[in-house]
């Protein structure tokens, strides 16, 4: 039981002229009998692929004819369209032979296809525009991922519009309802607001595409709704990422790091000798390293021992490397510390600086983001962060979900880019500039970088308490101002006093006469 795309051939292939038209059919096999099923699709005979079944081409007419994207395209839909009739033969427990596919093909609840791009499959079309991604060249695999991700859900959700609209949804169909009725299924499945937004942005561009393609002159923007809403960025603080650096109990070089963990990772060195490490241990120093460098996990993972610079007079050295997200290939530059030192210096020992940082598996593989995720969430429950933060989630119209404010220990919402986080946060406690921070994590806006970090509790206090500094209750009269006047010029003795600008015996000479 199967459904091919083929040529209406009625002579032999040697008797064709390449100008020579033929139409062509899918022919649906059944049981020993076949049925065949005109697509309205011609083509001259140069231009069909002969060989593209056995070939590792998808589209069986060739590029050189003019309009070989609209009639590959139709004749997918229309297997696709014989294929759902199977499928439904199927799912109401029938056999599909030859004459029931007849039938439903003749009754399918479907409009006929017409030969305008607006009127082809919404689900379809998806598939084409992932096998479109998945072949630019100018995309990164991260962005390309994002948009799979994205692309699956509106394939979700459109196969469940379908069904409840009792046909199937066409790119024209796009519209306002079908946005709201997204952003309800996803809300209602406890999707937050802005991943629901990223979504649907992914499809405003999924459209664009479209139109670009010439599939349609239908356009669409995303349908206005809150998603953004205040959250405490969580953030390791100083103590905490010291207080992982320094266990060592889940170490290899620790003779009990058998009690928590029998995974290892493994370092090929230039003598051929190997080093070993667990798990534990070495995704707690990318932590860690991370925390100090401030880039992206992906990034961080494909750091080599090549990256580590000096200056040119040697006295400073530098982790410098080319951001995997950017578009531009933005080099970064961040000063080593004394602790994403000794990492390196860990790893580094009897190594090509061509080598990775951080060691392999037992598989030969890199670590991976999904299993970093995981593992440091054990290891900040073996090391002890058990400081209690908030992570609410929120509903489009602003309302906590299920009581999710509750505040849990850091431990378990720990994920590889609190690093990022926590390396901004660092910086902001030592007073360093903005634009000195933005250039070491590598961001172009204010606007993302501010995404970073919150005020926290002890910058309210320390700054909020300036605030309204006098009494309320207390006039600032005339004596008042003296008083004030007063303070603020026996300060500013003293300051010159400190300073060694003015010798003691005028100082306290001046003071005096001021008291």
């Amino acid at each position: 039981m199967s459904v091919y795309i083929s040529p209406n051939l009625t002579k032999k292939k040697t008797d064709y002229k390449p100008s020579d038209k033929i139409t062509i059919y899918l022919n649906y096999y059944f049981q020993g009998k076949k049925l065949r099923i005109p697509s309205e699709v011609t083509v001259l005979f140069k231009d069909w692929d002969k060989n593209w079944k056995q070939g590792r081409k998808s589209d069986p007419i060739l590029k050189t004819d003019q309009n070989h994207v609209s009639k590959n395209i139709l004749l997918k839909q229309k297997l696709s369209e014989v294929n759902q009739i199977i499928d439904r033969i199927k799912l109401n427990s029938q056999i599909p032979v030859i004459e029931l596919v007849k039938n439903n093909l003749k009754n399918f609840k479907k409009e006929e296809v017409k030969k305008t791009f607006e009127n082809l499959d919404l689900i379809f079309l998806l598939n084409e525009y992932c096998d479109y991604i998945e072949n630019e060249i100018t995309l990164r695999k991260g962005y390309k991922k994002s948009i799979f991700t994205s692309i699956k859900r509106i394939n979700e959700f459109t196969q469940y519009y379908n069904k409840t609209l009792n046909y199937n949804v066409l790119v024209s169909n796009i519209d306002e309802e079908y946005q709201k009725s997204f952003l309800k299924f996803y809300s209602d499945k406890g999707d937050q607001p802005s991943t629901i937004r990223k979504r649907l942005k992914s499809l405003v561009s999924f459209v664009n595409w479209c139109s670009k393609q010439g599939y349609t002159n239908h356009k669409i923007s995303v349908i206005p709704f809150n998603h953004n809403f205040e959250k405490e960025v969580v953030y390791l603080t100083r103590e905490e990422v010291l207080q992982l650096y320094q266990f060592e109990e889940f170490n290899f070089l620790n003779k009990n790091h058998k009690k928590h963990t029998n995974e290892f990772f493994y370092d090929e060195l230039k003598n051929g000798k190997t080093n070993t490490y667990t798990n534990l241990e070495v995704y707690r120093d990318i932590l860690v390293f991370g925390c100090g460098v401030g880039c992206r996990f992906g990034d961080l993972i494909s750091l080599r021992l090549d990256n580590y610079q000096f200056s040119e007079d040697r006295s400073k050295g530098y982790f410098v490397f080319r951001m995997e997200k950017s578009r531009t290939g933005k080099q970064v530059k961040v000063p080593i510390n004394r602790l994403t030192f000794e990492i390196w210096k860990k790893y580094s020992k009897n190594k090509k600086r061509t080598d990775y940082i951080f060691p392999r598996s037992s598989s030969g593989n890199l670590p991976t983001n999904q299993k970093m995720n995981k593992q440091i969430k054990e290891i900040g429950k073996i090391v002890g962060l058990n400081r209690l933060v908030s992570k609410p989630k929120f509903n489009v119209e602003g309302k906590i979900i299920n009581e999710s404010d509750t505040r849990v220990p850091i431990h378990s919402v720990l994920s590889s880019h609190i690093m990022r986080r926590t390396f901004i946060r660092e910086g902001i406690e030592n007073k360093i500039p903005t634009h000195v921070m933005m250039s070491m994590s590598g961001h172009s806006t204010e606007r993302v970088y501010h995404q970073y970090f919150s005020t926290t509790s002890s910058e309210l206090d320390e700054e909020g308490r300036k605030l309204f500094s006098l009494k309320l209750n207390q006039k600032k009269d005339k004596k008042f101002n003296n008083q004030d006047s007063l303070e603020n010029r026996l300060l500013e003795l003293k300051s010159l006093f400190e300073k060694g600008l003015i010798p003691e015996e005028i100082y306290l000479n001046k003071v005096s006469r001021l008291v």
